[in-house]
């Protein structure tokens, strides 16, 4: 959101249609806009919802625009089950927790974030 009314390099979301074979082909994106480059998180019958982007806390050392991690669900479309991944914003194939959930998260659920709810205590 600090980005939100500035000019930004960076951005991620889903993607349909990924292995330009089966509809259902989803993939998270990153995609940076000022040099083109693309990376991507994707599994085969994996469904992810919309990721979020959580920065680094504020007071550490600055980083980049993509210095923190993106968070979204994915659900397993061969078993049903749903986990929550959290990807390193930089290097975006590096899985940092994956946490199987209680219940099942359609693809279409949306992501948010909100600042100060959890803390390292």
């Amino acid at each position: 959101m600090e980005y939100s009314t500035l000019s930004f390099c960076i951005y991620y979301a889903i993607e349909s249609f990924h292995n330009d074979r089966e509809y259902a082909s989803q993939a998270i994106l990153k995609h940076n806009i000022c040099t083109g480059e693309r990376s991507y998180w994707y599994k085969p019958s994996h469904f992810p919802t919309e990721p979020f982007f959580i920065p680094r806390q504020k007071g550490t050392a600055p980083g980049s625009e993509d210095d923190g991690v993106v968070t979204f669900a994915v659900t397993d479309g061969t078993t049903g089950d749903s986990y929550l991944l959290v990807v390193d914003g930089k290097d975006f194939s590096k899985t940092l927790v994956e946490q199987k959930l209680s219940m099942r998260v359609t693809f279409a659920t949306h992501g948010e974030w909100f600042e100060g709810m959890v803390t390292d205590n």
